[in-house]
């Protein structure tokens, strides 16, 4: 079964306007290639796309056995294209190490959200939902709905429970499976995916 990840990020929060635009920062987050692109291109919210890549593959290989502190810089991040006119959706190839973990980035006004597996094949297959944060048992809760209706099964048969890197997953006590998900949350948005 392959690993799932995803990341958003608010583009109303001013806390992320200020680290975004904090050059110390970016400096500390990203690689040189990265800064590069970054300062030669004209869309200003690139630093948040690779951003949420980086944070997406994280909690992949943080399901895969990584016990090691985030360090972004030490992620690669590869966009596949990226075009001032069709910027509605972002391939990429994210690398850490021996690791590769393929990525789509969605842009929206108000946010950024990107969904991640360590096989490319398995990005078609993952289901994905952005709602308000309101808190995380709420975002728990959507996700088990969101589930259950997709796979026309009954909800109080599920389960959210995390493994012994605090990763998330979900159960079928009835079948007695185990699905892959992910969730993030940043401002008032909160963002989770299944498969």
């Amino acid at each position: 079964m392959p690993f799932i990840g995803n990341d958003i990020v608010s583009l109303n929060c001013p806390e992320n306007q200020i680290s975004f635009s904090n050059n110390a920062y970016l400096q500390k987050a990203f690689t040189t290639n990265e800064l590069l692109e970054i300062n030669s291109c004209k869309i200003n919210y690139l630093p948040q796309i690779y951003w949420t890549c980086k944070e997406s593959a994280y909690k992949i290989l943080v399901k895969k056995g990584l016990t090691k502190q985030f360090s972004p810089a030490l992620y690669s991040v590869d966009l596949e294209y990226i075009s001032e006119n069709n910027l509605s959706v972002i391939n990429s190839k994210i690398q850490y190490k021996d690791q590769i973990v393929f990525a789509q980035t969605a842009i929206q006004p108000n946010y950024i959200h990107t969904i991640a597996a360590d096989e490319q094949s398995a990005l078609s297959a993952i289901k994905s939902n952005v709602i308000k944060y309101v808190g995380s048992a709420e975002m728990y809760d959507a996700l088990i709905v969101d589930f259950a209706q997709y796979f026309g099964i009954d909800a109080t048969f599920l389960q959210i429970e995390k493994d012994k890197n605090q990763a998330p997953f979900l159960i079928n006590g009835k079948l007695k499976t185990r699905h892959e998900i992910s969730f993030s949350h940043d401002g008032e948005f909160a963002a989770f995916v299944f498969l």
